[in-house]
């Protein structure tokens, strides 16, 4: 802009103007702790007509609402539109790319609905947790639940399945009891106490059998941390158990994202027993943002300082996704509690939430394929009335769904359409031989403990549908190549998901023509020791694999 230019372009102020509504420029929030601003009696104004209809009840300027944490979650700044009064680009919505989109920017009704939502929650104090279409499908992707990204499929049925999911994972049923699932009716105090002599460490650390073939697959027993929500939840939930055991017992915890956006303020008030020595741990907690207003959690980390409780206070790491996933997981128990169970809190506790948290394991095979299906259209799950003409794989309610599939369906697509089709017949993970040389083993194989049915079936989760398989063959030892496993009849490869839902072992000396030919793809990989193919299943063990084209990009597992 020329310094004689008198026209105010708002890219150079602080603010961001978005249909009618004012917020911070550098984070998009109406409330911005860092940005020193609260926007929210300016908006008020276009909309106090609404909100005095909406709220009758409510006296006064509505200042004190919910604010709007972010705008830029659902927008970006034009790179074609201006501003036809200050000149500058304009904001369109991500899922139109409409600038000033009256659907995606209606404030009113975004503000209308997040009022509703605090005040006739169990603690209106509490800063609410409101999770986008995107947050659902992300944290049930951690789970292992497997959605099409672009999947149509309702909001409530995306959270009626995380909710579901997160049941599965903590044992509620099993633990609880299928009657308190949405009654206020759960007390605790009814339990034994968490016995001193016990490790809550131990009590809260699970794994399964898909999980230790997988890190037995990468090398590692130990999980990559802040990249999954619901490892980094469960090594969160290992960590309070940690600080319960330690002399002296460290009880406050702080959770906070690397940003210093996000984070939650918790005390383990009690730790009780369930039947088979499994944990419940009762929490107070409460949750801060920088686009809300200080809650009473700035007065309990004061006081921490003042008694001393912080130093070795355990601060964590948490991501933005893992404390989602913690606070949905917090929500949803606390609502099982009963109103007689009121356990003593502190001065500077009144507006913290009472709940409780139970150890997490990782999804059943059943859970996924319960929680991964849609019957009908792949997308929505409506009636079908199409399937895709080049691969004849996936049916379709019709155009709509087919063309917002296309872009991830489209490598499957190709590779089934003009692929070489290689049919092999399997061993299951629980009933492979011993074989000489073999690096891909895991210590917590029941097969290897004898604790397995050697009979069993790998569970299917796909059905008729094609997914995505790895086919891994040997380290060959020193002073051997491939050829010496292409002669040798107990030669394996092990074929996996990425869920782990279907594990199978390729033997040699079963098919050696099918095994020479998936040997001499797995060249072509990744040090030459792995491919990634579609695959479908034809049979309990046998598996119809389009061998000779794998997806446009290798995924990272």
């Amino acid at each position: 802009m020329n310094s004689n230019d008198t026209d105010t372009d708002t890219n150079d102020l602080p603010i961001a103007f978005i249909r009618g509504f004012v917020f911070c420029s550098e984070h998009g929030s109406e409330f911005c702790s860092k940005c020193m601003m609260d926007q929210r009696l300016n908006n008020n104004q276009n909309i106090m007509g609404a909100l005095k209809k909406a709220f009758p009840d409510k006296k006064g300027d509505f200042a004190d609402r919910p604010p709007i944490a972010t705008a830029f979650s659902i927008c970006t700044r034009s790179k074609t539109h201006k501003s036809p009064m200050f000149g500058d680009f304009l904001f369109e919505c991500n899922p139109h790319k409409v600038p000033e989109c009256p659907a995606c920017f209606d404030w009113e009704k975004i503000v209308i609905s997040q009022m509703k939502l605090v005040y006739s929650s169990k603690n209106p104090n509490a800063i609410p947790v409101v999770l986008s279409r995107d947050d659902k499908l992300g944290l049930l992707a951690s789970m292992g639940v497997d959605l099409p990204p672009k999947t149509r499929l309702p909001d409530l049925d995306l959270e009626r399945r995380l909710e579901k999911g997160i049941d599965k994972a903590q044992g509620f049923e099993k633990l609880i009891g299928e009657g308190h699932g949405n009654r206020k009716a759960y007390d605790p105090s009814r339990l034994s106490k968490w016995p001193s002599s016990k490790s809550l460490l131990n009590g809260m650390t699970t794994s399964s059998l898909a999980e230790a073939l997988h890190n037995a697959a990468k090398g590692s027993r130990e999980p990559e941390l802040y990249k999954n929500p619901f490892t980094d939840t469960r090594q969160s939930l290992m960590g309070l158990g940690n600080a319960w055991d330690h002399k002296p017992r460290m009880s406050c915890h702080i959770f906070e994202d690397k940003e210093e956006e996000h984070g939650i303020c918790m005390r383990v008030v009690d730790v009780f027993m369930l039947p088979n020595d499994i944990p419940l741990i009762v929490v107070l907690y409460l949750r801060g943002l920088r686009s809300y207003p200080p809650t009473c959690s700035i007065k309990w980390v004061q006081d921490l300082q003042e008694t001393k409780e912080i130093f070795g206070m355990p601060k964590i790491h948490a991501t933005e996704a893992e404390q989602n996933l913690l606070l949905t997981i917090l929500e949803r128990n606390s609502e099982r509690l009963s109103p007689d169970y009121r356990p003593k809190r502190r001065s500077n506790e009144k507006d913290f939430t009472l709940s409780f948290l139970l150890p997490l394991a990782p999804l059943s095979q059943q859970n996924i394929m319960e929680l991964s299906t849609i019957t009908g259209c792949g997308m929505c799950g409506d009636e079908t009335t199409s399937r895709c003409s080049g691969c004849l794989a996936v049916e379709y309610c019709g155009t709509i769904c087919q063309k917002a599939d296309w872009k991830t369906h489209k490598s499957m697509c190709n590779s089934l359409k003009s692929g070489k089709n290689l049919h092999l017949v399997t061993m299951n993970h629980r009933s492979k031989p011993s074989v000489d040389n073999a690096t891909i083993t895991s210590s917590l194989d029941p097969a290897a403990t004898g604790t397995a049915s050697s009979t069993a079936i790998p569970s299917n989760i796909y059905g008729s549908k094609p997914f995505l398989i790895k086919i891994q063959r040997q380290v060959t030892p020193p002073g051997m190549n491939v050829n010496n496993l292409k002669n040798n009849p107990n030669s394996t490869m092990m074929i996996y998901d990425e869920q782990r839902t279907a594990n199978f072992w390729l033997i040699n000396g079963d098919d050696k023509e099918a095994f020479g030919t998936a040997l001499e793809e797995t060249k072509t990989g990744p040090r030459g020791l792995k491919v990634y193919r579609w695959a479908k299943r034809v049979g309990d063990l046998e598996l119809s694999v389009c061998i000779d084209k794998g997806p446009v990009r290798d995924p990272q597992w």
